[in-house]
């Protein structure tokens, strides 16, 4: 593996979602590790945030 190659996995995060309430389809989510932003369906977000210990 070349240096660059190496600098590039050191610098790859391994993503950790912190997940706000979702906004209609979309559930927007931050990482908690790096800041990255992205958006998931709805169905993704219920399978993260709830799995199958629903609380109502």
């Amino acid at each position: 593996m070349s240096k660059a190659e190496a600098l590039q996995v050191v610098n790859e995060c391994v993503h950790h979602w912190i997940l706000e309430p979702p906004r209609g389809e979309l559930t927007p989510g931050r990482c908690k590790k790096c800041g990255k932003e992205r958006e998931f369906t709805g169905e993704t977000s219920y399978r993260i945030g709830r799995g199958s210990s629903h609380r109502s």
